[in-house]
């Protein structure tokens, strides 16, 4: 009798084992199981990953696709300061990011990649001052090069990083140069000059012609972005372009209008219409 039980009780262990290797999933390569992997979709993240309000106004203004920001902030690791130049250059040489990103990874200075290789002029950086008025810091050594020679000026990091942050400043808010270079000299950063027209009013006119009044408080940007991990991949990726529901940079026809108008005062011309700008998406 015990020999039965024992018989029937190896048979139904048997069988129940036999069950669950009939059911098992099927290996993905030697051994190892891997699930499906679904397709990426977009999701809905706070916009924290710009750093400061005037880096802000460079990604609206030029219409750059939140998912570029984000690379470089959270693929790439490059400073705000970096990050203003990169999307300077990648919009008026009509090239994407990425491959400004493999140029300055290879070791090229930002002023061979301006003149060399995008092949831009160096009075891109610069708008129209009087050479009559004196400045100071930091645009006194490199307007005072700029006027004896505009087309052959060498510009510094630092002083590339100034230039971009006042010309971007004076075209998305059609600000008088005077007025933000001023306000430069009394100490303040681009930071508090630009949230000083957002409280005034002013809005930003992207080189589209889109108004914006405020940043987004939520965007979207593709989930394989949002969940990757920190470090810097190697360049090249597809994933550092702009999304296609936006222009990208180098289908992009450049602003009508390359200066402020006037001098002085004027401030705000172009941005108090009113109504809030739309998002992006």
């Amino acid at each position: 009798m015990k020999t039965t039980t024992a018989i029937i009780a190896t048979l139904a262990l048997a069988a129940f084992l036999s069950g669950c290797f009939v059911h098992a999933p099927p290996p993905d390569g030697p051994g190892i199981y891997r699930p499906a992997v679904h397709p990426s979709q977009a999701v809905v993240v706070q916009a924290e990953f710009y750093h400061s309000d005037i880096e802000w106004v460079l990604w609206e203004y030029y219409d750059w696709d939140y998912d570029v920001v984000y690379d470089l902030h959270h693929r790439y690791r490059y400073s705000d300061d970096e990050i203003a130049l990169i999307l300077f250059l990648a919009y008026h040489g009509h090239c994407q990011p990425v491959r400004i990103i493999q140029w300055r990874q290879s070791g090229i200075p930002w002023m061979t990649i301006t003149t060399h290789h995008l092949r831009l002029q160096p009075d891109i950086f610069f708008v129209p001052v009087a050479s009559t008025y004196r400045l100071g810091p930091p645009y006194g050594n490199a307007y005072g090069r700029y006027w004896k020679n505009p087309r052959t000026v060498v510009l510094s990091d630092s002083e590339m990083f100034s230039l971009v942050y006042l010309k971007t400043t004076c075209l998305a808010y059609n600000a008088s140069p005077i007025d933000v270079i001023r306000l430069r000299e009394q100490g303040h950063d681009f930071n508090y000059i630009v949230r000083t027209h957002r409280n005034e009013g002013h809005h930003i006119r992207t080189v589209h012609g889109r108004d914006v009044k405020d940043p987004p408080s939520k965007v979207r940007i593709s989930s394989d972005k949002h969940d990757q991990g920190k470090g810097r991949p190697e360049t090249g990726s597809d994933k550092d372009k702009p999304g296609k529901d936006k222009p990208k940079a180098d289908s992009k026809p450049k602003p009508d209008k390359d200066k402020p108008t006037g001098n002085s005062g004027n401030r705000g011309q172009g941005g108090g219409n009113s109504g809030g700008g739309k998002g992006k998406k």
